[in-house]
């Protein structure tokens, strides 16, 4: 499902790709846990604008 969003939108890739290891797995993971394909569709527009920002997918509950 993210491949498939990287390969329409290579700006969401380069986005991806400026995280760290540890949040683009968070990502990753959170993707794959969703059983349902109307799950990941969800979670995937979810993401999509965090991702952009610079957003982890945790980034709420840390202390800065």
């Amino acid at each position: 499902m993210l491949n498939e969003a990287f390969a329409t939108d290579p700006s969401f890739k380069v986005s991806f790709q400026q995280f760290t290891s540890g949040k683009q797995r968070e990502y990753v993971e959170y993707m794959e846990s969703a059983k349902r394909e109307a799950t990941k569709v969800s979670r995937l527009d979810k993401i999509k604008p965090m991702i952009l920002k610079g957003i982890g997918l945790h980034d709420k509950y840390r202390n800065s």
